[in-house]
């Protein structure tokens, strides 16, 4: 993590150790103490237990090599923000399937995905408006990553995004 600042780094370590915290208690029988590199937690107990089994799955959504290192150690899942493009998408599934080898991970039992956001309309520049007013009003900007698709160009589209799990 020596490319984060320190703000950015103790941030991470918190995901870190809380993840870690998570994943004991609901696996956990009785009280669990942790003792983690930012916060400890002494006879701590979870209860109800999860009814998923051995826990829910924990997907993780991330950009940053580190941030997808971690994810691959331990999440269940990947999942590519809708922001994002998908040359990005494809770069980071890369990324993630060369380190679930490294870890000796089956991709199999790894599930990724994407968000993507739709308007849908018969006119093209309405829903592309549409598009960057949510997007303005969710993340406070606009946004560039507007596609305006026909029908067909859509599924293609879909398929790309799809196609990049493949390789």
């Amino acid at each position: 993590m020596t490319d984060l600042d320190p703000e950015e780094t103790r941030d991470w370590l918190d995901i870190s150790d809380a993840t870690e915290l998570i994943l004991r208690l609901w696996v956990t029988d009785g009280p669990v103490t942790f003792r983690g590199r930012t916060w400890d937690v002494m006879d701590a107990i979870c209860a109800p237990k999860p009814l998923h089994q051995p826990h829910p799955p924990l997907w993780f959504g991330a950009h940053h090599p580190n941030a997808l290192r971690r994810a691959v150690a331990h999440g269940s899942g990947f999942i590519g923000a809708g922001s994002s493009p998908t040359s990005q998408f494809v770069d980071e599934v890369r990324l993630v399937t060369q380190m679930l080898a490294e870890a000796k991970r089956d991709p199999a039992a790894f599930p990724i995905g994407k968000r993507v956001y739709l308007a849908i309309d018969r006119d093209r520049a309405r829903a592309g408006k549409r598009l960057a007013e949510w997007f303005a009003a969710f993340y406070g900007h606009l946004h560039s990553m507007f596609l305006g698709f026909r029908e067909r160009e859509l599924v293609r589209a879909i398929h790309q995004r799809l196609d990049a799990r493949r390789g």
